[in-house]
């Protein structure tokens, strides 16, 4: 579905770049949430980067792992929950750890107060909306 839509472009190098297409393949359950060029392009600038080609490898990994919960979570779930933290499979600091992400879904869905849900139902469709 992603290499069908030109405004994911980037991300289908990245997860290519990653080698974690075959790992979203896998037994989930996963919630992806899927960043387009345009908050890629945002991430790029923001960090001195020209492209995905110039992103390290793990980072990169890590940053995508960020996008994916393991669980199933519609649209209409987060807005149930109204806020809270989302755990995602990128990780932590600490060994074992995992990042959450935090969610408000009081007024359309935003995570981490600088990303919107610009397209709904199973498949999320995140911009930065801010750097």
């Amino acid at each position: 579905m992603a290499v069908a839509n030109a405004n994911l472009s980037t991300l289908v190098t990245a997860l290519q770049r990653t080698d974690l297409v075959s790992a979203l393949e896998g037994n989930g359950p996963f919630t992806v949430l899927v960043p387009t060029n345009a908050a890629f392009n945002t991430f790029f600038i923001a960090n001195g980067f020209s492209g995905v080609d110039q992103v390290p490898v793990e980072l990169l990994k890590q940053i995508l792992l960020n996008h994916v919960l393991g669980a199933t979570i519609r649209s209409s779930d987060f807005a149930g929950f109204q806020s809270g933290y989302a755990k995602t499979l990128a990780n932590g600091i600490s060994t074992g750890t995992k990042i959450s992400l935090y969610f408000d879904a009081n007024q359309g869905i935003t995570f981490n107060g600088v990303s919107e849900v610009t397209s709904g139902g199973a498949n999320l469709i995140l911009t930065n909306v801010k750097t």
